[in-house]
């Protein structure tokens, strides 16, 4: 919502709106002149109207973001469109109207628009507004950089009324396209920032990260009517499929998948997670629906780190490291009462948890308390630096990731790249990786199996040798790879289903 705009900025802003998206709808500059800017506008707004075709589709849904400034909510394109067949032009335009003046704080009639036609969009919100940088934003940030140098692609945010694009601030940008890099960010040209309307149309939009949730009443109309070929990276269905060790809020990816049953492809990250969103497009004939085309395309496992730290100093005992957030389906309870029962038995070893906070914190902060008290060697490090993590994984014997749920698993790849074995669990997007070599599986439910498994690698050192050796055999799949192949598969309007780089 805007407040303390004059009425002479918003109707240039919505002049210059209308000329934009006249041109991209008939390709010819309109010239009209009225009396004064004003009846300019108003005249620009029917002959725009007057230019859009009678359907539920791309013209009547750059209609509606032209005249709003923002895009079109649930239902609006459809009405629209009935307003369009029955009562002509001037009552399509008079409804638009009414739809900003009925929601005036979703609305950004202050803000000129970008049509984008020839590039790729990619939604990179969080990773925008936050320096946060785990698997998801990794993904994000690995993708907007590529695809922005190779193909000119563009990467946008949600507008503070999360009701459309914007462009990114110079912070923002730096954030998204240089996260890591010496890099400082131009004070003036963030403090003179004004972002503008970005408004892909008949294009190829790439939703890396799940939209936020109060932008799911936009993003539903954008995939469904703005005739772009919307596409996402399937993570996983954790809120769906295991609802149970989720926070009650995250219902709400049921919103997000509204969207998804009307994009034209998902690229999961794992044979696993595509199994998932495989299962879910099946249920979409119940809708008349086909739902997107879904593929794996695989994630790389050369993260593009920093040069591998070397290892701080030689243990002086095995050092087990547990690279998880505190989130009940990450098992780190589990992981923590294994340890518990092997110090109970006399082994020898100190357990390191790394990870930022999640529901399982305080039960994790009880039984460390407890283990403590005992005397036992357990240090909980909370959320670390990248550079922190690297070293935590170095300096580690082997580490432990037995989650109950990934879609992917990205501590184990980062594990693993860092020449350091892990014990994982033995199903799932876990279990693919793990085929490849360096880990060894285990079924996560099973208190017994966990412990075991730590028992054999705390006490059999040549174990961990010959994991190491064919964690050099490991084929190596980089960034670049899988940026290329993410563009060939959203890009590409084939048909079939197969697995992409693997």
């Amino acid at each position: 919502m805007i407040t303390s705009v004059s009425s002479g900025v918003v109707i240039d802003a919505l002049t210059q709106r209308l000329s934009v998206a006249t041109v991209a709808l008939t390709g010819v500059q309109p010239e009209i002149s009225g009396a004064d800017a004003a009846d300019t506008t108003s005249q620009a707004l029917v002959h725009l109207a007057g230019e859009v075709e009678a359907t539920p589709g791309p013209d009547i849904w750059l209609f509606l973001t032209a005249v709003c400034g923002r895009f079109p909510m649930a239902g609006e394109v459809q009405r629209a469109a009935r307003i369009l067949q029955l009562d002509g032009p001037e009552a399509l335009a008079s409804n638009a109207l009414d739809n900003v003046a009925a929601d005036p704080v979703s609305a950004r009639p202050d803000l000129p628009i970008d049509i984008i036609t020839d590039r790729a969009v990619v939604y990179a919100d969080y990773c925008a507004r936050h320096d946060n940088n785990s698997g998801i934003q990794r993904v994000t940030r690995a993708v907007a950089q590529r695809w922005a140098v190779w193909h000119d692609a563009v990467a946008v945010a949600d507008t503070e009324e999360r009701s459309g694009f914007r462009t990114l601030s110079p912070q923002e940008e730096l954030r998204v396209c240089s996260f890591g890099l010496d890099t400082e960010v131009d004070h003036e040209l963030e403090a003179a920032f004004s972002p503008r309307l970005i408004v892909p149309w008949r294009t190829t939009v790439l939703f890396p990260e799940v939209p936020h949730w109060h932008a799911a009443r936009t993003t539903r109309e954008l995939v469904a009517y703005s005739g772009n070929r919307a596409c996402a990276v399937g993570h996983d269905m954790i809120p769906v499929v295991s609802a149970s060790l989720r926070p009650q809020q995250e219902s709400v990816f049921t919103l997000y998948l509204s969207s998804v049953k009307h994009m034209a492809k998902v690229a999961t990250v794992s044979n696993s997670a595509r199994d998932e969103f495989r299962g879910f497009t099946h249920m979409l004939s119940a809708q008349g629906l086909a739902g997107p085309r879904v593929e794996t395309v695989m994630l790389p496992e050369d993260l593009g780190r920093p040069e591998r730290p070397l290892q701080s100093q030689p243990p002086t005992r095995p050092r087990v490291v547990v690279p998880a957030r505190q989130e009940i389906h990450k098992n780190v309870l589990m992981v923590v009462q294994a340890a518990h029962r092997l110090w109970s038995e006399g082994q020898d070893f100190e357990l390191v948890l790394m990870g930022g906070d999640g529901l399982a914190k305080p039960l994790i902060r009880q039984a460390v308390a407890a283990i403590e008290s005992e005397g036992h060697p357990i240090t909980s490090l909370g959320w670390v630096s990248d550079d922190e993590m690297w070293q935590q994984l170095v300096d580690a014997s082997f580490a432990v990731f037995v989650s109950l749920h990934e879609g992917y698993g990205l501590p184990v790849v980062e594990a693993l790249a860092c020449g350091t074995p892990v014990l994982t669990s033995n199903y799932g997007s876990q279990a693919e990786i793990a085929a490849h070599g360096g880990c060894v599986t285990v079924d996560p439910r099973d208190m017994d199996a966990v412990a075991a498994a730590m028992r054999e690698l705390i006490t059999c050192p040549e174990r961990l040798v010959e994991l190491r050796a064919e964690i050099d055999k490991r084929a190596s799949r980089t960034w670049d790879d899988y940026a290329r192949d993410l563009w060939e598969f959203t890009t590409d309007h084939g048909g079939g289903n197969q697995e992409v780089g693997r």
